[in-house]
């Protein structure tokens, strides 16, 4: 069983990273993505549903990495070749894998 913690209605209190599983944690590593990454897709990406309906899909659209570079300043430029960068979570927000979208 996983416990998952619920959210501040204060939007200032500072959100808890979200539980990864194991394979997500291995997949992030392999694939040298940042938490700041993952963190930024679930805070400012758009959810959709995976094809098989069963989890969901984090992925930046225009403006959701315009605000993601806003709050992350200068370093944006840095953090430019993960803005495909993609996060599938399930039903209970645990990250299950993270991926570099292509083209």
């Amino acid at each position: 069983m996983i416990h998952v913690q619920t959210f501040s209605a204060d939007p200032r209190a500072p959100r808890p990273r979200a539980l990864r599983t194991r394979h997500a944690k291995v997949r992030q590593q392999q694939r040298g993505i940042p938490d700041i990454v993952v963190d930024g897709l679930l805070d400012f990406g758009q959810p959709s549903r995976t094809p098989d309906g069963r989890a969901w899909r984090w992925t930046f659209g225009k403006r959701g990495w315009a605000r993601f570079s806003a709050f992350v300043g200068p370093a944006a430029r840095q953090l430019d070749r993960y803005r495909r960068a993609y996060v599938i979570t399930s039903d209970d927000d645990v990250v299950l894998t993270v991926a570099h979208g292509w083209r």
